[in-house]
Order: C-alpha cells, then structure tokens, then sequence
C-alpha cells in the first residue's frame, strides 16, 4: 500500500497482500480490483504517483524483492502487473512501473556494482517480457530503471534497453526515472558505456 516514509505525514492507508500472493491466485480481476483500492487509497492521501508495481522475476531465492515482484514466470508477472496499472491509471494516479530490468538483489546493486549476466534471446523473452506486456497492452506511463548493470553498462544509462528497446520497439511515451537516490549514485555514470551512436 502507500507508506509515507520520506515525510513526516501522519495519514494512514490500507494495506493490501504482497505481490506474490495476488499472482498465486492467478486472478487478473482481483488484481485490477486491489489496484483500483490503490489508486482510492492515494486521491484520498494526496498522493499522484506510485513508485510501482514490480514486475521483475523470482531469479534466485535470496532476492531482496520476492514480497514486491509476483512470480518467477514472465507472463503471469505482466498479466498481474498489467491489470494493477490500469486499475491505478484508471482512478487517475501516475504508475512507475520498476526496476527495469534484471534486478536481481538488494545489497551491493547500486555504486558498488551489481553486474547481471543474460542473453540477448533470455533476456527479451523471459525477462523483458513483462514490462512489454505493461507498455503495449497497460499503457503506462512511468518507468524506474535499475540500480544495477546489464553486463557491463548501468541500466539506468543504457541506450539500448533505455531507447532502443523501451521507446523505439515498445513505443512507450512518458518518464523514466532512476532507483532511489544516494550521494554516491552518480558514480554509476561514470561506468556507462556509449552507445554506439555516442561513439561516433
């Protein structure tokens, strides 16, 4: 549900059962209904955007996210992810859908330097596949990128999955942020490959 942490607010919300128990009833109404409560819960807290939902996969068993992403399987993370976006769009609110992509741990995934290995087949069909569901089929209009990098680049610098992939072949329109904020973040940057249309 909606947590105040960076305030000092005293308004109090709804809780609502964690990701991976609404994907366990593999209820794609259900999913839209807890949503729609969602996106209630924020008009009614003052509250335009979401940072969520998490549509990342189950990669390992000592991943810092099994209670915020729903399954280890691409399609039923999207059809659920899917349905929770357009049940907050459609009350009115702003989703950021995160952490794109490969975010596989908590410790040590930003400056220190997560490195996340996959195949460009791997990667397009099991681990992108739900954030394309949500851009063509949900419409969204936020996205939060990943601490982490893919291979060897930041993904939250990547042309390739950024506009190549994202914009270009997707066609989504609209934000996208990066994870969090630390004061060391910025070293990513200096970690990013060019594209290879920079390189020119």
């Amino acid at each position: 549900g909606i947590r105040y942490k960076m305030t000092s607010s005293d308004t109090r919300t709804m809780s609502f059962p964690a990701n991976s128990l609404l994907a366990a009833t593999f209820n794609d109404k259900l999913a839209y209904d807890v949503a729609a409560g969602m996106g209630e819960d924020m008009l009614h807290s003052d509250c335009e955007s979401m940072y969520g939902t998490a549509p990342n996969l189950h990669r390992s068993l000592y991943g810092g996210r099994a209670f915020e992403y729903y399954s280890e399987d691409g399609f039923l993370s999207g059809m659920m992810c899917n349905q929770q976006t357009k049940g907050m769009q459609d009350k009115g609110v702003y989703v950021v859908i995160k952490h794109l992509a490969l975010n596989d741990q908590e410790t040590n995934r930003d400056s220190d330097g997560l490195v996340t290995w996959a195949d460009e087949q791997t990667f397009r069909e099991i681990y992108l596949k739900p954030f394309q569901m949500i851009v063509e089929q949900g419409n969204t209009h936020g996205m939060m990128s990943s601490f982490n990098r893919i291979g060897t680049d930041w993904a939250g610098g990547s042309y390739a999955l950024l506009t190549e992939v994202l914009r270009k072949e997707w066609g989504f329109v609209g934000m996208v942020i990066s994870d969090y904020n630390l004061s060391n973040a910025y070293i990513c940057l200096l970690y990013t490959s060019p594209s290879p249309r920079d390189r020119q």
